[in-house]
């Protein structure tokens, strides 16, 4: 099959930077674009200006064939638009002399099998050449054969609904013609559609944000624009972001005018907000949903702009042996690696051809993070904040495990009662852990994880300072240590997709290890100086008080006992 190409599905940045590579290796390649031009769907939302500047959007591969036609790259720290991103590079780049002749636009790929056998037939399956069905510009449909198979098609023509269920919800259909899906270009094509009128948005993503700031431009102009915000979920920090500390700087700054927006009263925000329904009112829309189980309604509005993410066309490849993450819907190995429940942009690592391949040997899916909702994705923050938690937790029960006698007879405590008292400690867990128990899960475990952690925190106050009877503080460290011991796994549990407990824990469970493994060596070298720097004072102190003779004989026979 060496003859044959490999086939890339789409002519996007993804896909021309993978046929870039491709021609680089001498490998034979053939683009499949269902568009009219490079970057058709980029196009759509060529207004919209691109968080990343051009030293993070241009392949070296594909600079390689710019450069030797002669192109001039783009200064490095600028911020593109998408109509810059197709002009200044992707339609360069489609038009050099190696990649040119292996495009073809106008095409449309319908389904992906192997010739010759279904996806039953496992015997001598990799030996047989891919077959794609392809539907040209007036409706014929040929064949097309490949030694491979990259899917850059991505995700941008199948949007996901406005429902909060994942389904189009009832009257979504028969208001599709006053229902925008993406980033319409409010300020310039689209721009009657949304003058003068009452524009809902629904999303909490950054695709919302350039549309609800585009809409207060409008507003600004014609007084009569109004636009209405709503989100499924109440925790807007992902689409507000870190402002002057976010890694993207384009990013924070549109998460900060829009957060000023909602403040100052200029957009009307309904976080918590699922819908329900669409039903018609004249020539307007109304909108049924609820907050916390409660029914509401909101409008009539003029039109509806969809900013709830997208989702693969997964009926492409029914004929082949896919395996993609349940609920993303990416390649399944890639799933927990771009999880939004545990991951920002800034935290998802590298990966490469195995992350992105499927039991199909030879079937690649590119450029496509998989189902994507803008309208529920949390921010990673929860889950750093979580493992920080833990591994402070495990350094601290590290610590006090390992050096509590130490600690105990620093304080003038005999090692008989140091010992007796030390042995508290196992049963203040049980009794913790016991008393948990009997709440019969009537909380909520992140007040579970309050409770830990301030008796933890009174435990060691309570023994550092000195203060009030040792056996309480060591009952009350104990008892939130058991307790504490259940929340690190009940708190993940309710705060992040049970599917993925498994993996999850295991990335809890690392740093903590290793800080425990760290800590009783670390503890140890700070309580020997905390010792020596009180044994010190203390000898200072004798000095003091017996004179220069027989003190100078007391502290250097102390010093030699200490050494």
């Amino acid at each position: 099959m060496k003859e044959l190409p490999v086939v890339v599905i789409g002519a996007g940045p993804i896909g021309l930077a993978a046929a870039a590579n491709l021609v680089t290796r001498g490998i034979p390649v053939k683009v499949l674009e269902a568009g009219d031009a490079a970057g058709a769907n980029v196009r759509e939302w060529g207004h919209v200006r691109l968080f990343s500047p051009w030293k993070f959007n241009v392949d070296p591969a594909s600079r390689t064939l710019l450069k030797a036609a002669g192109w001039q790259e783009p200064e490095a720290g600028s911020y593109p638009t998408g109509n810059e991103l197709v002009e200044t590079y992707l339609t360069p780049l489609a038009a050099t002399k190696e990649l040119a002749s292996v495009i073809e636009y106008g095409v449309r790929v319908a389904a992906i099998g192997r010739h010759g056998i279904d996806k039953v037939v496992s015997k001598g399956r990799e030996l047989r050449p891919f077959q794609l069905t392809v539907v040209g510009r007036d409706g014929a449909v040929s064949c097309v054969r490949a030694r491979a198979v990259i899917d850059a098609s991505g995700t941008w023509r199948t949007p996901n609904p406005v429902s909060a269920s994942g389904v189009a919800t009832e009257g979504e259909e028969t208001l599709a013609d006053k229902i925008t899906y993406g980033i319409p270009d409010v300020l310039g094509r689209g721009r009657a559609d949304y003058v003068g009128r009452t524009t809902l948005v629904v999303g909490a993503g950054h695709s919302a944000a350039n549309v609800l700031l585009d809409l207060d431009e409008l507003s600004a102009r014609d007084g009569a624009t109004k636009a209405i915000w709503v989100t499924r979920g109440r925790d807007l920090s992902r689409v507000y972001g870190g402002g002057s500390n976010d890694h993207l700087a384009a990013r924070g700054d549109l998460g900060q005018r829009l957060r000023r927006l909602v403040e100052e009263g200029r957009i009307e925000l309904v976080s918590g907000f699922a819908i329900t329904g669409l039903r018609q009112e004249g020539e307007r829309i109304v909108v049924n949903g609820e907050v916390g189980g409660v029914g509401r309604t909101i409008g009539p509005v003029d039109r509806i702009v969809a900013c709830t993410g997208q989702r693969p066309d997964l009926s492409l490849t029914r004929e082949l042996r896919v395996e993609f993450d349940p609920w993303l819907e990416s390649a399944r190995a890639l799933g927990p690696m771009i999880d939004p429940n545990l991951h920002s942009c800034g935290s998802v690592p590298p990966h490469g051809h195995r992350e992105l391949s499927h039991p199909e040997p030879g079937f690649y899916t590119v450029g496509s993070s998989g189902r994507i909702d803008a309208s529920s994705r949390m921010s990673a923050a929860p889950f750093f904040i979580l493992s920080g938690i833990v591994v402070i937790g495990g350094a601290i029960g590290a610590i006090v495990g390992v050096h509590l006698l130490t600690l105990l007879k620093a304080q003038g405590i005999g090692l008989a009662a140091a010992v007796a008292l030390g042995a508290l400690v196992g049963p203040a867990q049980v009794g913790g852990r016991v008393i948990e128990m009997a709440g019969r899960g009537r909380h909520h475990p992140l007040w579970t994880m309050s409770a830990a952690l301030g008796l933890i925190a009174i435990g060691i106050g309570l023994m550092a300072l000195a203060v009030g009877p040792v056996g309480l503080a060591i009952i009350l460290y104990g008892a939130g240590n058991g307790v504490f011991s259940i929340a690190k796994g009940t708190l993940p549990l309710a705060l992040f997709d049970p599917h993925r407990y498994a993996s999850l824990m295991g990335r809890l469970a690392r740093p903590s290890l290793i800080a425990q493994a760290v800590a009783p060596t670390a503890g140890a070298l700070l309580l020997d100086q905390r010792l020596h720097l009180d044994f010190r004072r203390f000898a200072i102190s004798r000095l003091d008080q017996c004179g220069d003779g027989g003190g100078t004989v007391m502290v250097s026979k102390a010093l030699a006992m200490r050494q």
